[in-house]
């Protein structure tokens, strides 16, 4: 099987340079397919996504009556702009089953070079599950998250810095100036580890943070978190 798309729209979507090389085989009844998946950008501006240069190896085995796909995929995709994040490349592999009522996906992922609004990270790892119902109007996703060498952006240092300097010839400046001192020292090989719930429905987003550490360059735990939870878009 061989297929190219120079252009391709889904939704709000455009992808870019999309081909499909692969080999269809049948077995009783199940028709499986087994080959990659390329493309050379995708586009989604509203939903302010962008993806650079990917490829996805994908074994796909459909039922006889073609109500049910199962199988797996092994990404290496490249660039991701999602809002003010981005991550430089995202590897690993998904598990996945789709039916009429949704998918339930299994997602073991590596990312490197994650840049946030505040912060960075050289790596992150994720692994978890996802389950969404009906056409994504329900979706539940939970698992565990791991970094390495956490850096803030350098709003925060700037900010301590002047908070230090406003305060100075009190008890709270030298104060600061430890705080500013031990991040310095401590974030350069620091470790991210914690637990996730995420929850999304019409009437919102809830994500929850059962616990979650973060350590630095000497083990020293610097920020313990738990049974944090966050709404979003309530309605």
């Amino acid at each position: 099987v061989a297929a190219t798309a120079p252009e391709l729209a889904i939704a709000d979507c455009r992808i870019s340079g999309a081909t499909l090389y692969g080999r269809l085989t049948t077995a009783t009844g199940q028709a499986t397919l087994d080959g990659p998946l390329r493309a050379a950008s995708a586009q989604c501006p509203e939903r302010s996504l962008a993806l650079g240069r990917s490829s996805t190896v994908i074994r796909a085995t459909a039922s006889p009556t073609f109500d049910r796909f199962d199988g797996q995929a092994r990404l290496a995709l490249g660039r991701i702009a999602a809002g003010g994040a981005t991550v430089s490349t995202l590897g690993g592999t998904a598990d996945f089953a789709w039916t009429g009522q949704g998918l339930d996906l299994r997602y073991d992922l590596a990312g490197r070079g994650v840049s946030l609004a505040e912060a960075r990270l050289e790596s992150l790892a994720l692994d978890g599950a996802l389950r969404a119902r009906g056409e994504f109007e329900r979706i539940t996703a939970d698992g565990s998250v791991r970094g390495r060498n956490l850096s803030p952006g350098p709003e925060l240092d700037q900010s301590l810095g002047r908070m230090a300097d406003s305060a100075a010839g009190t008890l709270a400046g030298p104060l600061l100036q430890q705080v500013r001192g031990g991040l310095r020292r401590e974030l350069p090989g620091s470790t991210i580890s914690g637990d996730f719930d995420v929850r999304s429905d019409s009437d919102g987003t809830s994500v929850t943070i059962p616990a979650a550490m973060l350590r630095g360059a000497t083990g020293a735990a610097l920020v313990s978190l738990s049974r944090v939870q966050v709404r979003m878009g309530q309605g």
